[in-house]
């Protein structure tokens, strides 16, 4: 399953005005599998840049499992298993 950030960033609260700039490298994903079939997410990140400052910002979306390849919620399911 492809996923990409969709290209809309909060402004109403900054006095800043940002430029989408495109998206950092896509990242694979294993998920939950459906129907024993593996299910792969492919995820590509919008970053922008800060007219003003030329700082690049981004969403950090806590999707990974840290130290894994695998979303936090299939993590905790299969640690769940072993006990």
């Amino acid at each position: 399953i492809y996923l990409e950030e969709m290209n809309n960033i909060n402004q109403k609260d900054s006095a800043f005005e940002y430029e989408s700039k495109g998206f950092y490298p896509h990242i694979l994903v294993n998920d939950f599998p459906i129907r024993g079939k593996q299910l792969l997410l492919d995820i590509r990140r919008r970053r922008w840049i800060n007219k003003d400052t030329g700082e690049y910002v981004d969403r950090d979306f806590h999707i990974v499992a840290e130290g894994t390849r695998i979303t936090q919620e299939f993590a905790t399911f299969l640690k769940g298993l072993r006990r």
